[in-house]
């Protein structure tokens, strides 16, 4: 009986770790001739790194954003990208960057301009 359980707490133990441990990752951009940080919010990570940033680059590069580089830091488990992403942030709000969110899986869309404020 003391085998089964040891057994079974490996088991779930094992389960529950792999559960937490998935890898997260978010995108930045850093425009230091603009001071703007482009940052996406925190996404799990499904494709190559380099795959994640091609795709950021395209989003900014539609959006007709400048930048200096392109970055999609990963780490094991939502709250360690989390804490990654508001380091940085951080850090650039010291630098005097503004931060923009600028999502990777979200199209982007011009601001709707009302109709009626065209003709005041």
């Amino acid at each position: 009986m003391a085998r089964s359980s040891l057994i079974a707490f490996i088991v779930a133990t094992t389960i529950s770790a792999s559960a937490s441990a998935h890898r997260w990752q978010y995108c930045l951009a850093p425009s230091f001739a603009d001071s703007k940080f482009y940052v996406s919010t925190p996404f799990p990570a499904r494709d190559p790194l380099s795959d994640t940033e091609r795709a950021y680059v395209r989003v900014l590069s539609r959006a007709g954003l400048r930048y200096s580089d392109v970055q999609c830091p990963a780490a094991e488990g939502r709250r360690r990208i989390a804490d990654m992403r508001r380091h940085a942030l951080n850090l650039n709000r010291e630098l005097g960057m503004s931060i923009v969110p600028l999502p990777l899986n979200e199209p982007l869309q011009a601001p709707s301009i009302p109709t009626g404020s065209l003709n005041n």
